[in-house]
């Protein structure tokens, strides 16, 4: 048996069924994924070989039919499976970087400021840069809006929630940048 499948040897009969109905069918999108129809006929097999066993009320024959299933997946497995990116096995797998957060520099003392004053001299003046790059894609953003509300009255009166909570979260965004520079 495979050896990721003996670890569920301890969950219950239905988790078990939906594990490896789960790993059947990556399985099968790998051997059958580069042909969609050919994907299709041998998802809907899969599908109604489980649908079959599902029906079996006898425990002993249920637990059986899945380690059969369990031991035909292992050797048909796909030498090359589907791997998702960030899954395990995926080349983006844990390479999350947490960047710190800028905005702790605003609660800084201006005495802690003071040890560092070139790097808040220039930090102000990109704060600055971006609030008049802010502006601009505000005013871009107010004028499209504008256009908008003259040629579809009726559609705008209907969508304005769709538009302006973006506004609304860049404005406060730059009342916040304004209020601790």
């Amino acid at each position: 048996m495979a050896a990721y499948l003996k670890i569920y040897k301890n969950l219950p009969h239905a988790h078990r069924v939906c594990r490896l109905y789960k790993l059947a069918y990556r399985n099968t999108e790998s051997f059958y994924g580069h042909d969609r129809a050919e994907f299709f006929f041998q998802r809907a097999l899969l599908r109604n070989r489980f649908d079959e066993a599902a029906e079996e009320k006898d425990m002993v024959k249920a637990n059986q039919a899945l380690e059969d299933g369990e031991n035909e997946l292992w050797r048909n497995q796909h030498p090359q499976p589907i791997v998702f990116l960030d899954s395990p096995g995926g080349i983006k797998f844990q390479r999350v970087e947490d960047y710190p957060d800028e905005s702790v520099l605003d609660t800084w003392h201006e005495e802690e400021r003071a040890a560092f004053p070139d790097f808040f001299k220039r930090r102000e003046a990109r704060l600055k840069e971006h609030l008049t790059y802010i502006k601009e894609v505000l005013k871009e953003y107010d004028e499209k809006d504008e256009k908008l509300k003259l040629d579809w009255p009726e559609i705008y009166k209907e969508f304005e929630y769709v538009n302006h909570p973006k506004k609304r979260h860049i404005d406060e965004h730059v009342k916040g940048l304004l209020k601790n520079p």
